[in-house]
């Protein structure tokens, strides 16, 4: 079984919640919360999957968008979602255990 890796997973997680508009790799890692450096780390492997597509150049930066197109960007979201949605009902059950216990 194969799961995202914690940056990977942030890097995802910001593209996702902003798939139409483009950014340059500075604003990806400042917006996703990790370093410049770790994302360039991982870049050409974001590149090579189709994670990403070039958009435009502003002042000389290449802005990149989430490539929605891709299967893959899209079984991701769907695995994201699953991943999110279960996070939220294990809150919710550990929420209603709390309550049980106060009573």
């Amino acid at each position: 079984m194969y799961v995202l890796n914690p940056r990977l997973r942030k890097v995802m997680d910001f593209l996702l919640d902003n798939a139409p508009l483009d950014f340059s790799k500075t604003e990806i890692a400042e917006y996703s919360k990790i370093g410049r450096a770790t994302l360039n780390r991982m870049w050409e492997q974001i590149e090579n999957l189709g994670l990403v597509i070039p958009t435009r150049k502003y002042g000389g930066t290449q802005l990149f968008k989430l490539n929605i197109k891709s299967e893959l960007v899209n079984k991701i979201a769907e695995i994201m979602d699953r991943i999110e949605q279960s996070e939220e009902k294990s809150e919710e059950e550990t929420k209603q255990k709390e309550i049980e216990i106060d009573m």
